[in-house]
């Protein structure tokens, strides 16, 4: 898989870019503090996720990503969930405004700035993208895992289920867990309430892991 929303790539498979934004602060989130918008550098924000962005968002959120260029992992604290750290399961809310700011933090690295068509891709997209990271003993643990997400008694299937489109080994290997793999999976922002209390629960061979989210603090 490539670099991250290199120019281009949107267009030809958004999940694959869902996948590097999950896995790239996997290093960072043990020890990351959960950082709050105001010190970011954002207005406080628990108004729910948004699906249609104005103009204005787009560019705040795109001038996010440029002001924290250099500390990618501010934004990131924003919007992962679960403990994560010494083989904590974890996970990540890649919505619209953090996947904007995401590219404008990529670009403004690069001393670049976003096509237009990439930015259209985000806008464009129907679904609300959530990735777990969790841990395993043999390469393909977690071939048949699920990811499913219940507000109340409503259960809400992925459009999109995914096999780990990676799994690489930890820096505990040989020992256990000695696998990490990354599921992801998107919902149909037509099913979800934006401002709901959520539970995103994974469904693995034996068990399950539950995660409970308030989608009213991701924008």
């Amino acid at each position: 898989m490539g670099t991250l929303l290199t120019a281009g790539l949107l267009k030809t498979d958004l999940s694959s870019h869902l996948t590097s934004i999950v896995g790239s602060g996997r290093k960072d989130y043990g020890r990351m503090r959960k950082l709050s918008w105001k010190e970011i550098g954002a207005a406080m924000y628990t108004n729910g996720i948004k699906v249609d962005l104005s103009e204005d968002e787009v560019k705040e959120a795109i001038d996010l990503g440029v002001k924290n260029k250099d500390s990618p992992e501010s934004i990131r604290s924003l919007y992962y969930f679960g403990e994560g750290g010494g083989h904590k399961e974890y996970g990540f809310v890649a919505t619209k405004f953090y996947t904007l700011a995401f590219l404008g933090c990529r670009f403004a690295k690069r001393y670049k700035n976003p096509e237009r068509e990439e930015i259209e891709e985000i806008l464009n997209s129907k679904e609300l993208w959530i990735g777990i990271c969790t841990y395993g003993d043999k390469v393909d643990f977690a071939e048949n895992y699920h990811i499913v997400l219940t507000e109340g008694r409503k259960v809400i299937q992925p459009v999109n289920p995914r096999a780990p489109r990676w799994t690489k080994t930890t820096a505990s290997y040989p020992a256990s867990p000695s696998y990490e793999a990354t599921i992801i999976a998107s919902f149909p922002y037509s099913k979800i309430n934006p401002k709901a209390k959520a539970t995103i629960v994974l469904i693995k061979d034996r068990g399950k892991s539950s995660f409970r989210v308030d989608l009213s603090r991701y924008k």
